[in-house]
This record gives structure tokens, C-alpha cells and sequence, in this order.
């Protein structure tokens, strides 16, 4: 089998419109990632999924720890999370990766198929990594080689991306997303809400509506949200509105007012304020640095 990087070449020479984020495949819940742009420490909202780094490097920070993967490692998430990520990328290697969403209904039909059991989990074990087998290289390689056909993805790629998710989940980084198996389980339930918050991160939303979304009473809910995720339902969604902002004004340069208004903000001052205190710079010095700010979010 070729090499992953030369395979995934080949691929985004099929990709005719620009690569500025994940681009959707001919496979659903399938994306393809390039850039040569190098990005320093900043927030990042990381979707439940396996994401395979064929070039480049990536580090995350993550609840004190440090978890760098690259073409020898991937990445496992369980839970929609607010990381700090930071890219290594050139010209002479651009970061390229493959996005696998998690299917949660698929994942467990894999793990009933493999026999394994659901486990509680904890935010430590929400986000993995871990050594790329050569067995799930070769899945990966060929699943590369299929994308750029639209009757090879429709026909292969379901049962292709279901092997790859069965590798992960059986190895070393499977404890991520071990708690997406009990469907009935706190992990799996908060984790259907984060999902919902992600979506709909600018709307009104209140603690006893994700409750019900939950299937539970606001107080169960409160205490099963905080001891999945380390945070409150509503500091969640605060991180996740002023990342989703800092998205918008420092890499997309839109005025503060308008990102404000986009994550789901009424007041600019309030805004003003808790993206300062989130990230200890102004949204307006955010704003001025440009694509390469000095933006670490601090503990709420």
C-alpha cells in the first residue's frame, strides 16, 4: 500500500473548491482537512469522531495534558470538547487528516459485534491517542483511494469507515469513546445534549429544556453534565459561544458586534467581558493581531 500522505495527495487533487476547513467526502460523516498555514496555540471545538493525521503535526491541551498526533497517531474523541490545539504546518508539509464522525448507533453495533462492554468514562478519557496499527492504516489507505469516486464511496465506504471505527474502539485510545456504548448511560446522554448545544449553540437554551433532552430532572442533569464534562451545562455553552466567536473575529476578521450576535449574544458589553475574562485579551486586540493572536482561554 502506498504511503497515507502520498495517497491523500492524490485526493485533494480532486477537491476543486478551496481547502479552508474540513470538506465534506462522498462518504456521510466522512471529512478531508489541508492546510499549509501553520496555528498557534488557540481554542478549538472538537466534535465526537477519529481523526488520522496523514501529514503534519498536531498537539492538544487538555485537562494538564499534552496529546501529539501525527502521521504515526491518531485521535480518538468521545464527547464534543473546547481544546486548545495547536497546528504544525508548511508548505513542504501541510497538515492533512481524515475526519471520521462517530455514529453512535454504529459504534455500538461494533462493539456488540466485538463483544465489548460500555464503560463509564470520565473527561480524562473523553480525548485519546494512540499508535496508528497497520491494520487500520490499511483501512485507511483504501478508504483514501475510494473517496475520489462517488460509486466506490456509495458502494465501500460504509463498511470501510465501520472497520476503521472497529479498530479504534478496540484499541489503546477505544477508552474515548467507551462511554458513547450505553445509550441509557450519563456519558452517552450528555453527550447527545453537547451534540444539540453544537448545533445550536445561538439559540436560547435552558438548563430544564437540555434536562428534557437529556431525559432527566434538571438537578440530575446538572450533576451528570459536570462530572462527564469538568464544567456546568451553561459554562459549556459560554466556551463554546466565545470559541466559536474568537473563530469568527480573529481568523475571519468579522466585526465583534456581528460575531457577538452570530454565537448568541444579546449585549456586546456583557460579550466584551466574558471573552476578556475567557481569554485575557480584548476581542478588539484579538481582532487586531490577526490570524496569529495570543489567545489561551482561562479556567472558569
Amino acid at each position: 500500500m502506498e504511503d497515507l500522505a502520498s495517497l491523500a495527495e492524490d485526493l485533494f487533487a480532486h477537491v476543486e473548491q478551496p481547502m479552508t476547513g474540513p470538506v465534506a467526502s462522498h462518504v456521510p460523516g466522512v471529512h478531508i482537512y489541508r492546510s499549509e498555514q501553520p496555528v498557534p496555540r488557540s481554542p478549538f471545538v472538537y466534535q465526537s469522531g477519529i481523526i488520522i493525521c496523514l501529514s503534519g503535526q498536531k498537539r492538544i491541551y487538555a485537562e494538564g495534558r499534552t496529546l501529539a498526533y501525527n502521521k504515526d497517531n491518531y485521535l480518538s474523541v468521545g464527547l464534543p470538547l473546547v481544546l486548545e490545539c495547536e497546528t504544525y504546518a508548511s508548505p513542504e508539509e501541510p497538515i492533512m487528516a481524515l475526519v471520521i464522525d462517530v455514529d453512535p448507533v454504529m459504534l455500538r453495533d461494533v462493539a456488540g459485534g466485538a463483544g465489548l462492554l460500555s464503560e463509564q468514562q470520565s473527561l480524562r478519557q473523553a480525548v485519546e491517542t494512540a499508535p496508528l496499527p497497520p491494520e487500520m492504516a490499511d483501512a485507511v489507505g483504501r478508504l483514501l483511494c475510494l473517496l475520489a469516486s462517488p460509486t466506490d464511496s456509495a458502494v465501500l465506504g460504509a463498511g470501510t469507515v465501520r472497520e476503521i471505527v472497529y479498530r479504534a474502539l478496540i484499541g489503546p485510545a477505544g477508552a474515548a469513546l467507551q462511554g458513547l456504548l450505553n445509550r441509557d448511560g450519563h456519558t452517552a446522554r450528555v453527550a447527545e445534549v453537547m451534540q444539540t448545544l453544537n448545533a445550536k449553540f445561538s439559540d436560547r437554551i435552558t438548563i430544564d429544556e437540555m434536562a428534557r433532552m437529556a431525559g432527566m430532572s434538571a438537578s440530575v442533569f446538572h450533576r451528570a453534565f459536570r462530572q462527564v464534562t469538568g464544567d456546568s451545562p451553561l459554562q459549556y455553552l459560554k466556551k463554546l459561544r466565545l470559541t466559536q466567536a474568537s473563530v469568527l473575529i480573529v481568523q475571519q476578521q468579522v466585526q465583534i458586534g456581528t460575531a457577538a450576535n452570530a454565537v448568541g449574544y444579546e449585549s456586546a458589553s456583557q460579550f466584551s467581558r466574558d471573552f476578556k475574562s475567557h481569554f485575557g485579551v480584548s476581542a478588539m486586540d484579538a481582532r487586531r493581531n490577526g490570524p496569529n493572536p495570543v489567545v489561551a482561554p482561562s479556567p472558569d
